[in-house]
């Protein structure tokens, strides 16, 4: 029944890692060591990301690339101190959500949606904000909800819906309980509902 010595709860805090998460811990190993390349194959493998979750906290296009570039010149001062390499993707959405959030209380924010985003679907089965056979116009009035929510909320329902991770995930990458993460998952569900019945026609 395992090693001597190994405990069950050794054995819950081996969770299975994927092949993207094992390739991101190596390439932080490495660019922690100093390897440059290392560095810019990381941003490369999550460049989209940060920019699907800037463009959806700030809702402008302008706003994407001067929060990525933010995000990643925090990255290359920081990455030295992080100890988790298996935490580094979360720990990089959670950088991304702070610049946006620094970004949007300098007041630059447009309330306007960005293109990159106006046909995008939540992922996974988990969108019980729109469902497939739902308008167009419906999905814009969604994201502009979206916009409407505080920073903290709209990070959450990013995170969850636009790039489908789980609760545990947002709650380490974001650095707060996970029951904080379900209170603003559920506050955010109900003003959305809220809004949504407001600009109903």
């Amino acid at each position: 029944m395992g090693e001597p010595g190994t405990t069950w709860s050794d054995c819950d805090r081996a969770m299975p890692r994927s092949f993207e998460t094992i390739q991101d811990e190596m390439l932080v190993l490495r660019a922690q060591a100093g390897d440059a390349a290392a560095f810019e194959a990381l941003l490369r493998r999550w460049l989209p990301a940060m920019r699907r979750h800037a463009a959806r906290l700030t809702g402008d296009a302008g706003a994407i690339e001067d929060v990525c570039q933010e995000a990643c010149l925090a990255l290359v001062g920081a990455l030295p101190r992080l100890h988790d390499p298996a935490r580094a993707y979360g720990w990089m959405l959670r950088i991304v959500t702070n610049k946006a959030a620094d970004w949007i209380r300098r007041g630059r924010r447009d309330r306007q949606l960005v293109r990159a985003i106006q046909n995008r679907e939540p992922r996974g089965a988990r969108s019980d904000l729109q469902s497939e056979g739902e308008s167009q116009e419906r999905a814009t009035l969604i994201r502009e909800a979206c916009l409407q929510l505080p920073t903290a909320l709209r990070a959450v329902v990013s995170l969850f819906y636009g790039e489908g991770m789980s609760v545990a995930a947002i709650a380490e990458g974001l650095g707060a309980p996970a029951g904080t993460i379900k209170s603003r998952l559920h506050e955010a569900r109900t003003k959305l509902r809220e809004l949504l019945e407001r600009n109903s026609p």
